[in-house]
């Protein structure tokens, strides 16, 4: 095949492109009508059932039970977890330790899943996915990035779409999947700015419109200031030799170009073994060749009319994953798609029409009418008669001959029954051809035992089987491209933090030498889904299961006990677990590895009564001294009065004697006053 230049191979990859959005056109736009029609109140009108209601002033309501169907059916997808699990297909080994490695291998690779989806929030690219299915098709992206934008490390990445317009596939691909498509791609929209500061281009603004005759154009939707960016994903397949090498005992093939590193490879560990077991081996050796046909996967970034980068693909499963809702083939060969709510639009635009009717006949409703002639009634008391429950006082009316009396009361107006029912026939319709009932919908049904209503969500869950299972199919095809990728991206020796099955976290040397269970490039496997409700709810309905099988007999607790502590949701339910151990059989305990509690022995009852006198005897020595302590401190307390009270007598004498001496010289001061008053008195 002639080598393509730049300009042919971008005109080819064009081609491609347009050869999907051709092909698909009506679905694409079947697939916008049916959202529109359930997630837009407008929707479900056609411009000419508008124009008909809005020119005769009547009512249009929209009661959308389509739209809490689908709620609904993505509760119930929601409720649902989906487990990629791995098994190897390798078959029993040589020896259990083989057996080990190959089971902690498979419990590695489920974590380092588990963790990717995780990372990549796996759930809400599942249901986003799973909704646009519902409208027809959906699907997400597998992609390989840089751990953080300064490292060396790469990981796998889901990428979710909320528009599936923006993902194509091979139009001549006729697998649910499209896995045998010869290639797929997604489109970005950026603006101009980011475009060339991501891919270092500048982007004329020619270079938006193509000039082949597919008119493809590069403007997101029309616009010249946003453009759009295709990796396009694309089988390129050669011609290769392929050599089959054996030892007598085992096969293997690999590339022709491989035959002399792989065979030294095989022999020195041959030889190896040989000198570690003290057993001969035979050699591997060349047995026979022979030419196929294989491919490779190629990555192009292509905008307007520039090739941006080109890369090898690290594996040979498209990375683009398809999810259809339902749909069918018609003569020509042409995949149309079937939206879910397809079949009860009609039944949705009967109820919006009956409730619209109802409406008007409520607000035509009168609950007066008279019949008169045009004589009987006064001009200024055309009005008043013609909407009586709107008027308060007289009613003038003239009195003729054929109605003397004035105008007759005839009754009220009725509402037509049948509007009436033709809502609730819509209603219960709309139901029945989606496949839901009123029970699943959260009204009461007849159903009274919870394994009855059980029964009958499985049921109306069955009707949705198509999607569930195209759901599941796509996320196995997942599944692969994973473990394909995870031996290339996670290549090197480097510590990973993984989420275990039970929600916990823990750190894992990848590909260490130590351990051969840590070499992600060994082995073979396959992939399997495995449905149910999440951990958590797996774990509290088996708390509630074993605790209802205790209640019933009370001895089982010494069985499992400790694993329904484990589950219960709690703080320290482990620590609770720890404590129930002490009351487990010791045969179940020897069965998990546990050690048997050493409980302390039960003391003699003679040397317990023996005891229990000495800390009597105590008790009354420690009594006899508390008593002996009292009455000391009891006579050091009267000693103390005793001689605070002579202090205070000691010092009332002082005090009284001073009063004493001080009346003694006053009486000597008025005396010497009275003496010397008497002589001065004697020389006047």
């Amino acid at each position: 095949m002639a080598r393509q230049s730049q300009a042919q191979k971008l005109e080819q990859l064009k081609k491609d492109i347009e050869a999907f959005y051709s092909a698909n056109k009506s679905n694409l736009t079947e697939f916008q009508r049916a959202q529109n029609f359930v997630m837009t109140k407008d929707g479900q009108w056609s411009e000419r059932e508008s124009a008909y209601y809005d020119k005769h002033r009547k009512p249009k309501l929209t009661a959308n039970r389509l739209y809490s169907l689908i709620k609904q059916i993505l509760s119930a997808q929601r409720a649902t977890t989906r487990n990629i699990e791995i098994r190897s297909i390798e078959g029993a080994q040589s020896s259990p330790e083989q057996d080990d490695v190959i089971q902690k291998r498979i419990e590695l690779l489920e974590n380092i899943v588990r963790t990717i989806a995780y990372n990549s929030d796996s759930n809400v690219v599942y249901e986003t996915a799973f909704r646009n299915a519902c409208f027809g098709f959906g699907g997400w992206r597998i992609g390989v990035e840089y751990e953080t934008p300064e490292s060396f490390n790469q990981v796998i990445r889901l990428k979710r779409f909320r528009d599936p317009g923006m993902l194509y596939w091979d139009p001549c691909a006729t697998d649910p999947l499209k896995v045998e498509g010869r290639y797929c791609g997604y489109k970005v929209a950026m603006s101009k700015d980011k475009f060339e500061n991501q891919y270092n281009a500048y982007l004329d603004m020619k270079d938006l419109i193509s000039d082949n005759t597919h008119g493809f154009t590069w403007g997101y939707q029309g616009s010249v200031d946003q453009v759009t960016v295709c990796h396009h994903y694309e089988k390129q397949y050669f011609n290769k030799t392929i050599c089959l090498l054996s030892n007598g005992q085992q096969d293997r093939t690999c590339d022709q170009d491989e035959v002399d590193d792989v065979l030294k490879q095989l022999n020195d560990e041959a030889l190896e073994q040989a000198e570690m077991t003290g057993t001969l081996v035979s050699r591997w050796a060349e047995v026979k060749t022979r030419k196929v046909k294989t491919y490779k996967i190629v990555e192009y970034v292509i905008c307007g009319k520039k090739i941006l980068q080109k890369k090898d693909w690290l594996g040979k499963l498209l990375p683009i994953v398809y999810v259809e809702g339902d749909s069918f083939i018609d003569d020509h060969g042409k995949q149309h798609v079937v939206p879910l709510t397809y079949f009860g639009e009609e039944p949705q635009k009967l109820l919006n029409i009956g409730l619209s009717n109802l409406a008007d006949s409520l607000t035509r409703y009168r609950s007066e009418r008279f019949k008169a002639t045009r004589e009987s009634i006064p001009e200024d008391f055309v009005e008043t008669w013609s909407n009586p429950s709107e008027h308060e006082g007289l009613f003038i009316f003239n009195s003729t001959p054929e109605m003397p009396a004035g105008p007759e009361l005839i009754g009220s107006s009725e509402i037509p029954g049948g509007i009436f029912e033709s809502v609730q026939g819509a209603s219960a319709l709309i139901n029945e051809v989606v496949g839901r009932n009123q029970t699943t919908l959260g009204q009461q049904g007849n159903e009274i035992s919870g394994v009855a209503i059980d029964n009958r969500v499985r049921q109306d869950n069955e009707s949705l089987g198509i999607h569930f299972d195209n759901l599941e199919r796509a996320i196995e095809y997942t599944g692969k491209v994973i473990l394909e990728l995870v031996p290339k991206v996670y290549d090197s020796r480097r510590v990973m933090n993984v989420e275990t099955k039970d929600g916990k976290n823990k750190n894992v040397m990848l590909n260490d030498p130590q351990y051969s269970w840590t070499n992600l490039e060994e082995g073979e496997y396959q992939i399997t889904v495995k449905s149910g409700p999440s951990f958590a709810l797996q774990q509290q309905e088996m708390s509630e299961t074993l605790i209802k099988m205790v209640q019933m007999d009370p001895q089982l607790m010494t069985i499992y006990g400790d694993i329904i502590m484990k589950n219960l949701d709690l703080n320290d339910a482990q620590a609770l677990a720890d404590r129930i151990d002490l009351i487990l059989d010791p045969r179940v305990l020897q069965m998990t590895g546990k050690k048997v509690p050493q409980l302390p022995q039960s003391p003699n009852p003679q040397a317990q009564m023996q005891r229990q006198a000495m800390q009597q005897q105590q008790i009354e020595t420690q009594l006899k001294q508390q008593e002996l302590q009292l009455q000391e401190q009891k006579q050091q307390a009267d000693q103390y009065f005793q001689q605070m009270e002579n202090e205070l007598k000691s010092a009332k004498l002082h005090l009284d004697r001073e009063a004493l001496a001080v009346k003694e010289n006053e009486t000597d001061v008025r005396a010497r006053t009275e003496i010397v008053k008497q002589v001065e008195k004697s020389h006047r």
